[in-house]
C-alpha cells in the first residue's frame, strides 16, 4: 500500500505521526511524507520517502517574528513565571528556542528550562499551562493532568474547547495577564473536578492507545476505496 502524509512542523503532534509512519513502513508499506524542511530527518529516520513542500515557506521556529507559536513563547514565559511565583507551588517554565531561559526573571519557586521531555515531568505535574498545541494537550490528558489553555490560532482554540467540554481544564485569553493566569492555575489545582475529568480522559486514551490501529484503519480504508482511487490522478513516479 502507498500512503501519503501531509505534515507541518507544528510541535508535539509530530511525534505521534512519526510513530504511525514508522509502523506503516515496518509493515512494508510505501510511505511518502510532504512537509516543511525541518521535518526531513525525523520522517526519513522513520522510513518514509520525505519530500519538502515546493511553494510553502518553511516554518522558521528559531525566530519569534516568523512563527506564531514562538511569538507566544517569547511573550508568555515571564508572565507564567510571575503567576507561578504567586502560588504555593513548585513551577517549571519552558521557553522554547525563541527565548533564552536566562532572560526570564524567575521567582525562587520557579525553574526555567529551554526544553524538557513531557514524559520526564508530566507524571509529577499537578497542572499544565499551554498555548493548546495538540501534542502538549494530548500528553497532559494522557497523564491525567488538567490544563489551562491560552490558544493562539490554528487548531488550538478547538483543542481548548475540547478540554473545557471534557471538564479537564480552563480556557484563558492569550493576552491574559499575571493575575488571570494565577487565578486560572489556582482553580485547576484547588477544584478536584478538573483533575478527576483529566483522569477520566487518561483512562479513555489508555484504552485506545495503540498506534498500530491507525495503520489498520489506513489499510481498511485503502481496501474499501480501491475502486474510487482508480479515478483519481496519480503521481507517475508511484506507478
Amino acid at each position: 500500500m502507498k500512503i501519503l502524509v501531509a505534515g507541518w512542523d507544528s510541535g508535539g503532534g509530530v511525534e505521534a505521526v512519526q510513530t504511525v509512519v514508522r509502523r506503516a513502513a515496518a509493515r512494508g508499506h510505501q510511505v511518502r511524507v510532504l512537509g516543511t524542511e525541518g521535518l526531513r530527518s525525523r520522517f526519513s529516520s522513520a522510513g518514509a520517502d520525505f519530500r519538502a513542500y515546493r511553494y510553502t515557506p518553511d516554518n522558521d521556529c528559531r525566530s519569534a517574528a516568523t512563527d506564531l507559536v514562538r511569538e507566544w513563547e517569547a511573550r508568555t514565559p515571564q508572565r507564567a513565571a510571575e503567576a507561578l511565583g504567586r502560588l504555593p507551588v513548585r513551577g517549571l517554565v519552558t521557553t522554547g528556542p525563541a527565548v533564552n531561559p536566562a532572560a526570564i526573571r524567575a521567582p525562587a519557586n520557579v525553574s526555567v528550562r529551554r526544553w524538557v521531555r513531557h514524559a520526564d515531568v508530566l507524571p509529577s505535574c499537578s497542572a499544565v499551562l499551554t498555548h493548546g498545541g495538540h501534542g502538549t494537550v494530548m500528553k497532559a490528558l494522557a497523564a491525567g493532568v488538567p490544563l489551562v489553555v491560552a490558544p493562539l490560532g490554528r487548531d488550538q482554540p478547538d483543542n481548548a474547547a475540547r478540554v473545557v467540554h471534557a471538564g479537564a481544564g480552563l480556557w484563558v485569553s492569550k493576552k491574559a495577564g499575571v493575575p488571570a493566569l494565577r487565578d486560572a492555575i489556582a482553580r485547576t489545582l484547588d477544584e478536584p473536578r478538573y483533575r478527576a475529568a483529566a483522569r477520566r480522559m487518561a483512562a479513555t486514551l489508555a484504552a485506545e492507545r495503540n498506534e498500530a490501529l491507525v495503520v489498520d484503519e489506513l489499510e481498511l480504508a485503502a481496501l474499501e476505496g480501491t475502486a474510487m482511487s482508480h479515478s483519481l490522478p496519480r503521481d507517475p513516479s508511484w506507478r
